[in-house]
Formats: C-alpha cells, sequence, structure tokens
C-alpha cells in the first residue's frame, strides 16, 4: 500500500492487491489538540488538518481588550482572538475575521471533555469533545487499505463509505465518535453495518441508495443522533427494524425514514 500527495493536498492511499472489506472517502488527520493557556508556549502547535505548523502568534499578543473585541489580532486562520474567538479567513485573499467558537481552552469544556481542533484550514474551528479524542480525523482521498490502517482510532470529523465493493465494513472497531456526519451511499454490495457497532455519536446520518444493504443493527450502539438525517431509497431494509431501532436512539425521530422495504415511497 503506498500513500502520494494529490493535488488537493490529502493524501490517496493506493491499494494492494489484497481485497480489504473497507472503502472510505476519506479520513485525514486532524490534529485534536488540546487548547493551550494565556501564556506563550515553546512548542508550536499543529495545524487542524494540513498537518503543517499552525501560526498562533496571535495568542502571544496582547489580548488586554475586552473579550467582546473578537476582531483584534486576526491575521492568520486559527489565531485565537478573545476568549471565545478564533480567526477564520476566506477566499483567495484570505479575508479574515473573528468568529465565535464553543471553546478556546479544555478548562471551558467541563470534565472528561477537551477542546479540539475541528473543521478544514481556513475555517478553522475549536469544539468541546470526549476527552478520549486525541486527535480527530477528517476526510481525505483513501483506497482500499487493511483494518490496521484504523487501528486505535477513536474520532473522526465525519466518515464517508461511499460506492465501495464490499459486503461489509471492517477496520473501523476502535471509532466511537464522528463530531460531523455519517454517509453510506451507493454501495452496490453493502450487507450490514456491524464494522460501526462501537459508534456512540454523530452529527447526523445519510444512508441511501444501497440496493443490498438489509440491516443497520450495526449501529445499535448509538448513544445520540444531533441533527437527524435520512435513511432513504434502500429496497432491501426493513422499514419496521429501521424505525424500531430509531426509536431507541436519542435524536433518532429526527431521521427521515421512506423508499425502503415495505416502507412508504419517498
Amino acid at each position: 500500500m503506498l500513500a502520494r500527495q494529490i493535488e488537493s493536498g490529502h493524501f490517496e492511499i493506493v491499494p494492494t492487491r489484497h481485497g480489504y472489506t473497507l472503502s472510505l472517502l476519506g479520513l485525514a488527520c486532524a490534529a485534536g489538540l488540546a487548547c493551550g493557556s494565556d501564556q506563550p508556549v515553546d512548542d508550536e502547535p499543529t495545524g487542524p488538518v494540513t498537518g503543517s505548523p499552525l501560526d498562533t502568534s496571535g495568542e502571544d499578543q496582547d489580548q488586554s481588550t475586552d473579550d467582546g473585541d473578537l476582531e483584534s489580532h486576526c491575521d492568520e486562520p486559527g489565531w485565537i482572538c478573545g476568549e471565545y474567538g478564533i480567526c477564520q479567513c476566506t477566499g483567495h485573499t484570505l479575508d479574515c475575521g473573528c468568529t465565535p467558537v464553543e471553546c478556546t481552552k479544555d478548562s471551558q469544556c467541563g470534565a472528561d471533555r477537551t477542546c479540539a481542533w475541528v473543521s478544514d484550514p481556513l475555517l478553522p474551528d475549536r469544539a468541546c469533545v470526549p476527552g478520549y479524542c486525541s486527535q480527530l480525523l477528517e476526510i481525505a482521498w483513501v483506497g482500499d487499505v487493511g483494518p490496521s490502517f484504523f487501528a486505535d482510532e477513536r474520532c473522526a470529523e465525519f466518515v464517508s463509505i461511499v460506492e465501495t465493493p464490499w459486503t461489509e465494513i471492517a477496520g473501523l472497531d476502535s471509532l466511537r465518535y464522528i463530531h460531523g456526519d455519517l454517509y453510506v451511499r451507493l454501495n452496490p454490495a453493502l450487507v450490514q453495518l456491524d464494522g460501526l457497532a462501537t459508534v456512540e455519536r454523530v452529527a447526523s446520518m445519510q444512508i441511501e441508495n444501497n440496493p443490498a444493504l438489509t440491516s443497520i443493527a450495526g449501529l445499535a450502539g448509538l448513544q445520540e443522533i444531533v441533527d437527524g438525517g435520512e435513511i432513504i431509497n434502500n429496497p432491501l431494509l426493513p422499514t419496521g427494524d429501521v424505525e424500531a431501532l430509531l426509536a431507541q436512539i436519542p435524536g433518532g425521530d429526527a431521521v427521515t425514514v421512506c423508499g425502503n422495504l415495505d416502507g412508504d415511497p419517498c
């Protein structure tokens, strides 16, 4: 298995001849950093997605302005500006502005939580995530890789399982937390989702157009679906089973279900 950097700045994993049972559209490392103190530190933290050094010189500057003045010291993406602000930049000209975020320090997250980098390089964000998330993986281009590639990974920005040739999912046995969305789409041979049995939280889920999918019982370990989602147009997936599973998951009532076996059309 070889890895090479592609034009977009992500990495493509080139498969070996061996067949594995997982193909994801992604998972590149977005470092889950513990937020620093108000004092300058010697170590320069890693950027939120690219792995490149992140310019934190804004953190070392005088921040004696009112907490409401979030526009101070916002020249580079990732600079902390004010107690609850981070510098985000858009466009080719890097038009930057300070945006309120959930946290800038671990101490603002409460017990057993850490303040981690999330999102992309020019629109960095910080959010409180479980303390076991030493890092969050973000989607990149990944080919056919073996289970060891994902060994011990517990947290991801989002997970996309799209147009794989596999009948089952393997290699994500340690995954517990998905900060964003879970996508399972257009997999012609995928039968079940047992490889996601350890996932406890997703922001939302999109499970659609998987013609061979017969069971989503592998998602029974979910303890939270934050923003709902859709489970639609899976012709062999029994609607009754889907509704029964979602009824046991907080947030499951916000998931749209239609176009599945014995259910209403979409």
